[in-house]
């Protein structure tokens, strides 16, 4: 039964890859809201269907 259980992301117990994570989507959100002018909420919409490679080709 414990092979099963699937391990915890690192990015969920590690407070630095947590910090890093946050910090990397604030700037994804807010690269789309000045880009596009959208709301935050509408950006944030956004940024949740790019992916984690979106902010990776704004940045390009």
């Amino acid at each position: 039964m414990a092979e099963n259980v699937k391990q915890i992301p690192a990015v969920l117990t590690d407070k630095k890859a947590l910090l890093n994570w946050r910090t990397n989507h604030d700037l994804h959100v807010l690269m789309i809201m000045k880009q596009h002018g959208l709301t935050k909420a509408q950006a944030l919409v956004q940024a949740y269907h790019e992916g984690s490679e979106g902010l990776s080709k704004r940045l390009a």
